[in-house]
């Protein structure tokens, strides 16, 4: 297979990557070793990395985080250290923020003046931090005293968020099972069980069940049911906007492509419980903006700050009456 420019480039890439880990690790080379290792299945376990003469270990999956953030300076920090720090104790500073990451699984940090706390958060967690968080993905939605009906919950994040910016409370599905099992655990470490019902229950046109595969999930993927695993729900607006009383709501997708199909089958009336929309949308903003406009809202289209993808095919879609 012929070294072409792009992979050529790639590799240097990450190399380089890897070389500036010295700044971070005191075994910086024996530990990128490992975790190669651990990556392509030789070796099973977690990177061993040193730290101001003491050991610790790390999840690959944060090993992985730490060192791609911390070269692409997401921590605003002195690189002549040399790791020197306890790495258990280190503070990384990003904009406007703390951020503490306690091995193995554990991430806290601050936002509009409170803690959160995110439990193995690391295959998700660019786009929670520098999208949902600080990238201002939501801050167009007032929340304030208002139910958000969270639409692709994920590991709890976006609930935790609502919540921290005064929503009275949040309804969450998702139907991906190690996603809604993480975020039942996250909800609960931040203490906000009582103000939070998650749902493993999918988005649809219908209500009913379905099998959800119950398999490790690493990336955020159009749910698809399966003929066995976990049986969940399927739900339609309609019904979650009747079961809970939602009037003058809030309506958060991020559903990675159900978002057509279940807006172009809602009803008027179903729609405008909703006060305010935000859509993450995944083929373009049409139709989704015509149907919103036609319904009442007055619309605008963002960009997702976290990646180059253009807005024509990927963005929010912000809609209001």
């Amino acid at each position: 297979m012929a070294l072409t420019p792009r992979k050529l480039g790639k590799i240097v890439q990450k190399i380089t990557l890897v070389v500036s880990t010295r700044y971070l690790f005191e075994n910086w080379l024996s530990a990128a070793l490992r975790y190669l290792l651990i990556k392509y299945g030789l070796v099973s376990g977690f990177v061993i990395i040193k730290c101001g003469g003491k050991l610790y270990k790390l999840c690959p999956s944060l090993y992985r985080f730490v060192i791609n953030n911390y070269y692409n300076d997401n921590y605003n920090r002195d690189k002549t250290i040399a790791g020197l720090e306890c790495f258990e104790a280190h503070t990384f500073r990003s904009v406007a923020t703390s951020i503490k990451i306690i091995p193995p699984c554990l991430v806290e940090f601050d936002y509009v003046g409170k803690r959160v706390r995110l439990f193995d958060p690391f295959p998700f967690l660019q786009d929670i931090l520098f999208e949902n968080f600080y990238g201002g993905a939501y801050d167009e939605l007032d929340v304030r005293g208002r139910v958000v009906v969270d639409v692709g919950a994920g590991i709890g994040d976006t609930a935790i968020l609502f919540l921290s910016r005064g929503a009275s409370r949040v309804i969450g599905l998702e139907p991906h099972p190690r996603l809604f099992d993480l975020a039942c655990i996250n909800v609960r470490i931040n203490g906000l069980e009582d103000r939070v019902e998650l749902l493993n229950a999918a988005l649809a046109t219908s209500n009913g069940y379905t099998y959800a595969p119950e398999e490790e999930t690493r990336e955020y993927t159009l749910f698809k049911p399966a003929s066995q695993g976990r049986l969940i729900k399927t739900m339609t607006l309609r019904s979650i906007v009747e079961s809970y009383g939602i009037v003058d709501g809030v309506l958060k997708m991020d559903c990675e492509g159900c978002e057509y199909q279940v807006l172009e089958h809602i009803n008027v009336d179903t729609l405008k419980a909703f006060r305010q929309i935000t859509v993450e949308y995944h083929n373009g903003p049409e139709p989704l903006i015509s149907l919103l406009k036609d319904a009442g809202y007055d619309v605008v289209v963002k960009p997702i700050r976290s990646t180059s993808t253009p807005v024509e095919k990927q963005g929010y879609i912000v809609a209001k009456l």
